[in-house]
Parts: structure tokens; C-alpha cells; sequence
């Protein structure tokens, strides 16, 4: 090889090693952020230590979008860059511990846009965050138990739904048991994360908690499908809002409709291959 062939390698290196080197992490959300930081108030000091941060958001799986849209509220706000990296650090902590990011994201961007105190605001997502935490270690312990199936998506979204039905008051005690009689039973990962949204959204509706809990072990021994699940929950909204008291919707349900209503894939029980009932007619 030449010396100017040397000179033209040399020079191709440099140009892609600053080309790469000018590219935000981030790609397109990553050069706004950058942007937004340039047109901001905040000191030269604070602006290095903010995108550090959102270097380190994207660095552990944090979407660009989101960590654009903290960053144009913080600075509209405005926010403080000491607050501001604080709420950051809360994300990046989530996303960490393997923890849906997005409620506490969103328990923030909240708090931002109606002007709620940051302390308020790190108080309130670092209780969403601990409730994940609690809600993560239910998923882990039923899955080293042998609660099978689950890809990383799935235990996403079951911690995620775990810990509504934390929030709504059930007890982690009977979360955990429930799990444990899903196993026994043999539940897909995502039936028995159907399951709990189903008792969350009941006890959110105001079912008491011990008959959510109860109707939870027949959705599980009975092994209704999602569908089955869905359409109970339905039945048992639509005749709570006709009046019906929620102990003589339970009792309904576990009587079933009856010969008049259609039989058992009424909206109650569900016949083999009707999607519910007795482990037949679908996950």
C-alpha cells in the first residue's frame, strides 16, 4: 500500500469515527434533547449532567421519545436540572430492576403538567415504583415455583398488573396464593396475569375484596379462558349497574344462568370448546 493510499484509509477513519462519534444516542429524539438542552437555561455544568442521564436512560432500554418528552417538560416548566436528573434517576432505576418503566414515567410527566411540588411528585412515583417492586417479587416467586411460559414482554405486563390490583387494596398474601393454585392447575403465564387484571378491575369497580378473591379461584379451577374471564367480568359489571347487589351477582355466577339465559356460555360458564370451562375451548 502507497502513501496516498495510507493517507485515504486514514482520512475515511477519521471521517466515520466523527461521524459516529456527532450522532446523539438517542437517534432523531436523542438530537432534540440535545437541541432543547443548547436553547435551555440551565448552566453549562447542568446541561453535561442532564444528558449524561439521558445517555444512561437510553443506555438501559429507556424509550428516546420518553426521555424526550421529561426533558421538554422539564424545560417548559420550568424544572430545575437537579429535579429533573432526580426524576430521570427514578426511570432508569425501573428499567434496572427489569420494572414496566411507564407508570412511573407517567406519574411523573402527570405531576409535571399540573404543576404538582417535585417532592410530591418523586413521593407518588417512588411509591409506583415500590408497589412494582412487591408486584415483581410475586411474578419471580411464581415462576421459580414453575408458572411457565412468560417472555420478557408478558412479565411486564403482569407486574404491571400486579401492582394495580396492590394498589386497589388486595393483599399480596392472596395474590401470591392464587398464583401458587395456577400452577396447581397448570395456567398458562398470560391466563393467570388475565386473571388478576380481572380481580383488579373488579375490586377498582368496588366487588369486596373477598369476593373478588373467590371469584378469582373459580376463574383458575375451572380454568376459564381469557375470553370466559372477560365475558364474566362483563356479566358481573352489567348486573352490578342494574342494581344488583354485588354478594347476589357472586352467588349468580356461581349458580350459573340457568336454562333461560342460554346455559353455561351465557356469560358464566363456559361449555367444552366455547373458550372456557373445565380446561376446554381455548388459552
Amino acid at each position: 500500500m502507497n502513501a496516498k493510499s495510507i493517507a485515504l484509509s486514514i482520512t475515511i477513519v477519521l471521517v466515520t469515527s466523527v461521524t459516529a462519534f456527532a450522532t446523539p444516542p438517542g437517534g432523531k429524539a436523542g438530537d432534540a434533547i440535545e437541541q432543547m438542552m443548547r436553547q435551555s437555561s440551565y448552566t453549562t455544568q447542568n446541561r453535561a449532567m442532564l444528558m449524561a442521564k439521558t445517555r444512561e436512560a437510553f443506555k438501559y432500554g429507556m424509550s428516546p421519545d420518553d426521555v424526550a418528552a421529561m426533558v421538554r417538560k422539564g424545560i417548559a416548566g420550568p424544572t430545575d436540572a437537579r429535579t429533573l436528573g432526580r426524576y430521570l434517576a427514578l426511570c432508569i432505576e425501573a428499567e434496572q430492576q427489569g420494572l414496566p418503566v411507564q407508570p412511573v414515567l407517567n406519574k411523573i410527566l402527570q405531576g409535571m403538567a399540573k404543576g404538582v411540588p417535585s417532592e410530591r411528585i418523586i413521593t407518588v412515583a417512588v411509591k409506583v415504583k415500590r408497589t412494582m417492586e412487591a408486584a415483581a417479587g410475586i411474578v419471580e416467586s411464581a415462576e421459580q415455583r414453575g408458572l411457565q411460559g412468560s417472555t420478557s414482554k408478558e412479565r411486564k405486563k403482569a407486574i404491571e398488573t400486579i401492582s394495580f390490583a396492590l394498589e386497589t387494596g388486595l393483599p399480596a398474601g392472596e395474590l401470591s396464593a392464587l398464583s401458587h393454585k395456577a400452577i396447581d392447575k397448570d395456567l398458562p403465564f398470560a391466563r393467570f396475569t388475565r386473571v388478576v387484571e380481572s380481580m383488579a378491575n373488579l375490586k377498582a369497580a368496588g366487588m369486596p375484596g373477598d369476593l373478588v378473591v373467590r371469584t378469582a379461584r373459580q376463574f383458575i379451577i375451572l380454568r376459564y379462558s381469557e375470553a370466559g374471564i372477560a365475558r364474566t367480568e362483563q356479566e358481573l359489571m352489567r348486573m352490578k349497574k342494574d342494581h344488583m347487589s354485588w354478594d347476589r351477582a357472586f352467588r349468580r355466577m356461581q349458580a350459573g344462568f340457568g336454562e333461560s339465559s342460554g346455559g353455561m356460555d351465557g356469560g358464566f360458564r363456559h361449555s367444552p370448546g366455547s373458550g372456557g370451562g373445565h380446561g376446554k375451548g381455548g388459552k
